[in-house]
């Protein structure tokens, strides 16, 4: 009973659990705090940062599974030293209690042999320590044991994500591979599409360039053409006013000629021959015809009856006597009539002239245009040019 009570495992029965719950505490403590680290990471990371943040916890794990396992191999050593030193002591111990010469030795020393109950207390003291020993030796080799149990699956854990970790990096890295690619070919179609628009910006500003020299050009042939239009409107209009004057004209000769008919309705017999050639001679002036051989009679006739009538009053009552003696009196009368307005369509012909002359001068010469070429005008057209063609034959 006494053996049983004093035996050590009750001093050493709770050091047990304090010392297996140490490591397996801190293990857990770090494996939650590699598992958290990890999760933030991995919510914080994207991409090549997070390839290389997981890199780093990945090397920083096994930094840290190294350490602990230089660590456990360094407690293992001390361990086993501990217990060869213990084993040691305890065959030193054998050796010295338990053999015959060990006991010759310690008897011619002592002169009084050792009381019975000293003896047994030290031989229980000696199996008290070896039980301790073994059950010490027991506990390490227990602990051993779990530690490299627990090394072994950490490492086997940490391998696997280490395997994970390398498997994704993999991934990520192709997928990065396959990004580049992807941006790679984007620009080159961007390259391309710039090229392209580069090539169409010139052909238009070739085209705008072309479409503004036809524009210039344009405006140009519309000025000129405005310029031709006003120019023409100018000689429509003096071609107007010019048919004006000539209607006036025709309006003033019509009168005359009313006049002269009216004159000659009065004295049907009055008048000479000279006097009814000059008639026509102005009739066929206002007519546009030149007279040939009335035209030179009209002033001289005119002239004789100009003389005629101031030396009638300067010659007195006698002398008109004696020409009225040769001539008729309406006769005379008539002939004067007739003279003026003889006059008077001479004045308006030569007016007429001048001016046909004058708007003649200042019309711009016409060029005849190029003839049409018959392939250029309707089968109606050609049709009727060969007609005129016929009948100028």
């Amino acid at each position: 009973m006494a053996e049983g009570s004093e035996t050590p495992g009750g001093g050493l029965g709770p050091e047990r659990p304090a010392g297996a719950s140490g490591p397996e505490g801190a293990a857990r403590r770090g494996e939650s705090d590699l598992l958290a680290e990890r999760r933030a990471r991995r919510a914080a990371g994207s991409g090549e940062q997070m390839i290389e943040r997981r890199a780093e916890a990945a090397e920083a794990t096994v930094r840290t599974l190294q350490a602990h396992v230089a660590s456990l191999q360094q407690r293992l050593r001390e361990a086993d030293e501990e217990r060869a030193r213990m084993g040691a002591l305890i065959e030193a111990e054998r050796t010295s209690f338990g053999g015959p010469g060990g006991a010759r030795e310690r008897a011619p020393t002592s002169e009084q042999p050792p009381p019975a109950g000293a003896i047994e207390h030290e031989l229980r003291l000696l199996r008290q320590s070896e039980f301790a020993e073994r059950r010490q030796r027991l506990e390490a080799e227990d602990r051993v044991a779990a530690i490299e149990r627990e090394s072994g699956a950490d490492l086997e854990r940490l391998r696997r994500r280490l395997s994970d970790s390398e498997s994704e990096a993999g991934m990520l890295a192709g997928r990065l591979d396959q990004l580049r690619r992807e941006l790679a070919e984007a620009e080159q179609t961007l390259a391309a599409e710039r090229t392209a628009l580069q090539r169409a910006e010139a052909e238009l500003q070739v085209r705008l360039a072309e479409l503004e020299r036809r524009s210039a050009a344009a405006e140009r042939e519309l000025d000129s053409e405005r310029a031709a239009r006003e120019r023409a409107e100018r000689e429509l209009e003096r071609v107007r006013s010019g048919h004006r004057k000539l209607e006036a004209l025709v309006a003033e000769l019509k009168a005359a000629g009313k006049r002269l008919r009216e004159v000659a309705v009065e004295d049907p017999g009055a008048g000479t021959g000279a006097e009814r050639a000059q008639e026509p001679a102005a009739m066929r002036a206002a007519a546009g015809a030149p007279p040939v051989a009335a035209r030179p009679a009209m002033p001289q006739l005119t002239g004789t009856r100009a003389r005629e009538a101031p030396s009638a009053r300067e010659r007195g009552p006698g002398e008109g006597e004696r020409r009225g003696a040769d001539l008729p009196t309406g006769a005379v009368v008539a002939g004067a009539r007739n003279g003026e307005m003889v006059d008077a369509l001479a004045a308006a012909v030569e007016r007429l002239r001048a001016r046909v002359a004058e708007s003649a001068a200042a019309a711009p010469p016409v060029w005849p245009g190029a003839p049409r070429h018959k392939h250029s005008m309707s089968l109606i057209g050609r049709v009727r040019m060969a007609r005129k063609q016929r009948r100028r034959r």
